[in-house]
């Protein structure tokens, strides 16, 4: 029997075996919920500007058809599509209470950049949504030019330079 016990491991042995192989896995799964925190983070501008660009499309939309941009977005919400946010549907519901949308958009800071909102509020009041939706476009599309550069800048700090350092 003694010969038989002779190769096995002490109990204390395989609680460090256990312990060291815990703490690789709870590094592993870290390092990948890091990456998955910095996927996100790094795409939420972008995010936000896709969903700027599919509300100013269907500001566009409504406006060319003849319907009012309140009645547009009442539509939408009302069928719970998730595709524009949760901040979509509070800026429903205050036009649901009344509210132009160049107030119910200033009531909902972070839905839309805040040039952006300036720009629908003073177009709705003034001269038309139309006229103005191809400058929210083309500030849309400066801002993702300056957040893939920024990314590409993030990409070669960690391919080239961390790994000479």
């Amino acid at each position: 029997m003694d010969i038989l016990l002779q190769g096995m491991p002490d109990s204390i042995d395989v609680l460090r075996i256990v312990a060291v192989a815990s703490l690789i896995g709870l590094l592993i799964m870290a390092f990948i919920g890091g990456l998955f925190l910095m996927h996100f983070v790094l795409s939420l501008p972008l995010r936000r500007a896709e969903r700027a660009r599919f509300f100013l499309d269907l500001v566009e939309t409504a406006v060319s058809k003849g319907q009012s941009t309140e009645e547009s977005i009442l539509s939408l919400a009302a069928n719970h599509d998730l595709s524009m946010g949760v901040r979509f549907h509070v800026l429903a519901a205050w036009i649901e209470q009344g509210l132009s949308l160049s107030d119910a958009l200033v009531k909902v800071p972070g839905f839309l950049p805040p040039q952006i909102v300036a720009m629908l509020a003073t177009s709705q009041k003034s001269i038309g949504l139309l006229k103005v939706l191809p400058a929210c476009r083309q500030m849309l599309k400066d801002a993702v030019s300056k957040t893939r550069s920024a990314l590409n800048y993030l990409v070669i700090l960690t391919l080239v330079i961390t790994p000479v350092g």
